[in-house]
């Protein structure tokens, strides 16, 4: 399901904090958002699923959309439901990780 065709895009796009971007982690890209840049480190990005870290500028695209599709026999464009919907909203707190072995209800 993570595999897709990667679009061609602008090598030098604008990123700034607070962009929507997808990060390439552990072989797959990752939807998320730019938090923080640093010269030497990159850029800082918080990860939809809570997790965040600091990727190396190639490792980092712009956010994939969805394209529009055309009604069957019409000139009539529907955009894809996932398109319209707005970022998941981050937990308030980072999810806490237990070593190995460790029941979570202790």
């Amino acid at each position: 399901e993570r595999m897709r065709h990667v679009p061609l895009f602008p090598a030098s796009f604008n990123v700034s904090a607070g962009l929507r971007v997808e990060g390439y982690l552990n072989d797959c890209w990752w939807p998320g958002e730019v938090v923080e840049q640093h010269p030497k480190k990159g850029l800082r990005l918080s990860f939809d699923d809570g997790d965040s870290a600091w990727l190396g500028r190639r490792n980092v695209r712009p956010m994939l959309r969805c394209a529009p599709k055309r009604l069957h026999g019409t000139d009539v464009w529907q955009v894809p439901a996932a398109a319209q919907l707005p970022p998941p909203q981050r937990p308030a707190h980072p999810p806490i990780r237990l070593p190995r072995g460790v029941p979570s209800h202790e």
